[in-house]
């Protein structure tokens, strides 16, 4: 589902299941997205504000009135709402009007925006978010094709992707402990600094051994 997602949509969607876990949400809504967002890149929704707005007031507002239950502290696996996947067909679409080979953060902020009946739609007409602002700003054209050795990278972060799905469901650690770890430990500004994280969670959990992440470090070049 998320193969034409860039890294940064991607971490976007990562980071929104850990807000939804945070507000006590049974599935991630459009609102997480939003938040998600504005903790990957507040420059994003900040560039479509009026001068007078900003996004941490956003922040603010979803926090306080769009809180659910108290927040979720075990293992459970928040599904995308309905509401989400239809801001995600958006920006799908407005990423192929574009022309863009991939879906930027700026296409998910207008699928949201778009979607008209979701509250963090509203809050962002709110707040004077207009389309035409976020098509001349914020959908960021692509980029270079990856290296070689980014590549490399990219495959061993799926595989250990994939070692941590397999962890999760033996037990080991729960996906909202390793979320809020991520999320709050870690800045994960790109591929590496993700696999990074990701391979210290393996050796603190003792899944791999300290040789194993210099091993795998060694062959992705951090």
């Amino acid at each position: 589902m998320f193969e034409r997602y860039s890294e940064k949509s991607r971490r976007i969607v990562f980071f929104a299941r850990y807000e939804a876990s945070q507000l006590g949400a049974r599935a991630i809504e459009p609102e997480h997205i939003l938040l998600a967002i504005i903790r990957e890149d507040a420059r994003l929704l900040d560039s479509v504000l009026p001068q007078d707005r900003h996004s941490a007031a956003i922040r603010d507002t979803i926090q306080t009135t769009m809180r659910h239950d108290p927040k979720l502290t075990d293992s459970v696996d928040l599904p995308l709402s309905s509401a989400t996947k239809r801001i995600m067909r958006i920006a799908d679409d407005e990423a192929d009007k574009t022309g863009d080979g991939q879906i930027q953060p700026g296409h998910l902020m207008l699928g949201i925006l778009l979607d008209e009946g979701s509250p963090a739609s509203g809050l962002l007409r709110q707040n004077g978010v207009a389309a035409e602002s976020i098509l001349q700003k914020s959908v960021d054209t692509p980029g270079p094709t990856p290296a070689k050795k980014e590549s490399e990278t990219a495959r061993m972060l799926a595989q250990l992707s994939a070692l941590v799905e397999l962890l999760i469901k033996q037990g080991v650690f729960s996906r909202q402990e390793l979320a809020e770890e991520l999320a709050n430990r870690y800045i994960l500004p790109d591929i590496h600094a993700t696999l990074n994280s990701l391979l210290a969670v393996l050796v603190r959990k003792g899944a791999i051994n300290e040789g194993d992440r210099r091993e795998i470090a060694g062959i992705s070049g951090l």
